[in-house]
């Protein structure tokens, strides 16, 4: 008698439970500090300057949990979904909109999300279905469209960089606290778990968020950002804390995924003296991961199995995973499955991106997403090139390269459509690679080049740097060929 069976009719109580789903879902669980924060936030939202206007998102994912949330008419709003809503009604009351312009990645990310939505609704064929993703896909789209309308030029990026670097110094302090008293003061807010969990002994403290992974990795990718500031003149005593309190969140979250995003990114960063070989380099990657395949008794990705950085790591339940979803492809391929529970023991819990994207929208919904970060990496590319003329601009660019190729490595163990904070963080770096995909040189006269400037122009220069603007106002973006 084959186990399949068995394992499904004991898993199934779990998942017609709604096992891996939140019991805040359907409920309204606003604290009254939350709502104090969200009143805060959305005013600032509507009223800082452009440059500014993406800081609220970012505190609102970096300190409250998406727990809290209101529901009106069966339809959930989270604080998230609500500053979504406030961005649109400022970007459409200050029209910076007009500066939008579609490209390639633009497209692509609509059509992805409008064939998820229809492979979602087709295969459940509900109102109920239609209404939970239209809210996943108004997530998506609005955060990707706020940063495309509010990240302009390089002087934005730096704006966003800076944010990273002060939210992550408090957020240290308090994972510090849950870690040695067991006690998450997040909790204070709402919605988060104010017990730490203990894995073999170990707390893993995860702050606002619904999991430890998530939160290590929510600031592992941040990480790039962050130390990309040692370039900036006189950020790096900034660059350095942030980085050292990046590292210890992650070292908090006790868990092996964060640890390897960092490793990731420690790569990526060493990758940054061979720029100029980086075609070949991926070439023999590849043709180097065929031939391994093909000598292996077992495919290559049973190679993720084996990978275990912290004690209890599920490296195991990853490699299961991506191996049914494989066997099984011809379930999925058209648009997707309902249930994955019958591919074997624990399998309904989708902790790889990709799959996920299988799972929920077919070959084609996959093809769109590895599409949109292929295209975002020829952004990256073209504007690190674009950004020689400043060693912090240059920096910057590598770095959202670097945070780009973190995500993909963090897609092979957890998965983020779930998680409006990790959905936020993923946005902001597609979202800036797409508008700063073209640009014209910046030179930050400040590092030591040779100025040929007029008089005036020297003052202005020294105004701007007053301001905090090491990088030119004009130095504007263009439209991103891919």
């Amino acid at each position: 008698m084959s186990l399949t069976p068995l394992l499904a009719a004991v898993q199934q109580p779990y998942v017609a439970s709604g096992f891996g789903q939140r019991s805040y879902y359907n409920h309204t669980t606003l604290h009254p500090v939350g709502l104090a924060v969200l009143v805060v936030l959305g005013l600032a939202l509507l009223v800082v300057r452009r440059r500014s206007a993406f800081l609220p998102l970012l505190i609102l994912s970096s300190y409250v949990s998406t727990a809290q949330r209101l529901v009106i008419a069966t339809l959930d709003f989270s604080l998230i979904r609500v500053l979504i809503l406030v961005g649109f009604a400022r970007v459409l009351a200050k029209g910076e909109y007009r500066y939008l312009k579609l490209n390639t990645v633009d497209k692509l990310i609509f059509a992805w999300a409008a064939f998820k939505l229809f492979a979602y609704v087709a295969l459940r064929g509900n109102f109920g279905a239609f209404i939970y993703q239209a809210g996943v896909t108004f997530d998506v789209v609005g955060l990707y469209l706020l940063v495309r309308c509010w990240v302009r030029d390089w002087n934005d990026l730096d704006r966003i960089s800076a944010a990273i670097c002060w939210l992550s110094l408090p957020t240290f302090a308090l994972f510090f606290f849950e870690h040695q008293t067991g006690k998450n003061l997040f909790a204070f807010l709402g919605g988060a778990n104010p017990v730490t969990i203990v894995r073999d002994g170990r707390l893993r403290s995860m702050g606002p968020f619904v999991h430890p992974i998530l939160a290590g990795s929510y600031w592992a990718v941040l990480l790039p950002l962050a130390a990309a500031r040692w370039w900036r003149p006189g950020g790096r005593p900034l660059a350095v804390a942030a980085s050292c309190a990046i590292l210890g969140i992650v070292f908090f979250s006790a868990s092996s995924t964060p640890i390897l995003v960092v490793a990731a990114v420690a790569l990526g960063a060493a990758m940054y003296s061979l720029r100029r070989t980086l075609r070949p380099i991926r070439w023999a990657l590849f043709f180097g991961a065929v031939a391994l395949h093909l000598a292996m008794e077992k495919p290559i990705w049973h190679l993720i199995g084996r990978i275990s950085v912290v004690s209890g790591s599920t490296g195991y339940h990853r490699y299961r995973l991506i191996d049914a979803a494989v066997n099984h492809w011809r379930e999925w391929a058209a648009l997707g499955v309902t249930d994955t529970a019958h591919w074997g023991f624990y399998l309904f819990d989708l902790t790889n991106q990709f799959v996920k994207e299988a799972v929920r929208g077919g070959m084609l919904g996959l093809f769109l997403f590895i599409c949109i970060i292929a295209c975002s990496f020829g952004n990256a590319g073209r504007l690190w090139r674009a950004a020689r003329g400043s060693r912090y601009a240059t920096a910057l660019a590598w770095a959202l390269g670097v945070s780009l190729f973190a995500h993909i490595c963090m897609f092979n163990a957890v998965s983020i459509s779930h998680s409006q904070q990790s959905l936020l963080v993923w946005f902001l770096v597609l979202g800036s690679l797409s508008s700063m995909g073209s640009v014209r040189s910046p030179l930050l006269r400040r590092e030591g080049r040779a100025s040929k400037q007029t008089g005036h122009r020297r003052q202005q220069g020294r105004r701007r740097r007053r301001r905090g603007q090491f990088i030119p106002e004009g130095a504007r973006v263009g439209t991103a060929s891919c």
